[in-house]
């Protein structure tokens, strides 16, 4: 899927054809932190991307035999609250603006 997205995308935007296979592009399955509970896998999405970003594309972390310790279930109330509260700000300036 991510390959066929990236083959259409650069059709589109550079109007050539490229040859994406396991070969070009790997797919990798880091060993990510895993919630505890049945509600935070969004949150554990989002905190993988913020320090995946972060760590500037750890590619070779990512390729770990181990679980990347990037992050814990703590990091998922911290993020929760972080966005209830943006989101609470949004509202807000919505009403008065």
């Amino acid at each position: 899927m991510i390959r066929s997205f990236l083959r259409c995308e650069c059709n589109a935007k550079k109007g050539t054809l490229i040859d994406i296979d396991d070969r070009t592009l790997p797919l990798v399955y880091p060993k990510v932190p895993q919630q505890d509970n049945g509600y935070d896998c969004g949150v554990f999405l989002l905190l993988f991307f913020e320090e995946f970003l972060r760590r500037k594309f750890p590619v070779k972390d990512l390729l770990s035999d181990e679980v990347l310790q990037w992050y814990e279930q703590s990091s998922a109330l911290e993020l929760r609250t972080k966005i209830r509260q943006i989101l609470q700000e949004l509202g807000r300036s919505s009403i008065t603006g």
